[in-house]
């Protein structure tokens, strides 16, 4: 027995029209689908270090809180903090030298770490006397750093502090 199955033209041409139509808006779809990977592409960055940079080694060193306000002649005590990023070398000891510019006496004005440290630490403290009122401002000289048993000395960055005396 043999079988024939009977199809309309009509039939055969929408499916085509369909057809035409899905493929006409299959770039909107592949968009709508790779939508969400390029926006968190955007958001969180890929990041790429080149072998060159690995080499060099990275210290940055600050000190908190970065604005404080006082009255006239309250001692102030900051923190001095570090952050060494050297590929898995450590620094075996810093001495980090404190200045304030203006009429202000500190105390503890070198501070050193003894201790070997690889990432974030805090290496102390200062205490800050202001004289008069006005605007002080504490710093930290990169030159002026001195680092023990390094063999190359790392990049130095630093951020001062801003005292403000009523």
């Amino acid at each position: 027995m043999d079988f024939h199955f009977y199809q309309s033209p009509q039939n055969t041409s929408d499916k085509v029209r369909f057809l035409k139509v899905s493929l006409s808006f299959l770039p909107l779809f592949i968009v709508a689908a790779l939508l969400p990977v390029f926006l968190g592409l955007v958001k969180n960055p890929v990041t790429t270090r080149s072998s060159a940079n690995a080499d060099q080694s990275e210290f940055t060193v600050w000190i908190e809180p970065a604005n404080v306000v006082v009255n006239h002649g309250s001692p102030v005590t900051l923190s001095v903090k570090a952050l060494y990023e050297g590929g898995g070398k450590l620094v075996t000891g810093v001495v980090v030298p404190v200045r304030v510019d203006g009429l202000a006496s500190i105390q503890g004005a070198s501070v050193e770490y003894k201790k070997p440290f690889s990432g974030q630490v805090t290496l102390g403290s200062v205490v800050v006397t202001p004289q008069k009122a006005g605007v002080y401002k504490i710093y930290i000289t990169p030159d002026q750093l001195t680092f023990q048993n390094l063999d190359n000395k790392p990049t130095v960055t630093v951020s001062e502090a801003i005292l403000t005396v009523r």
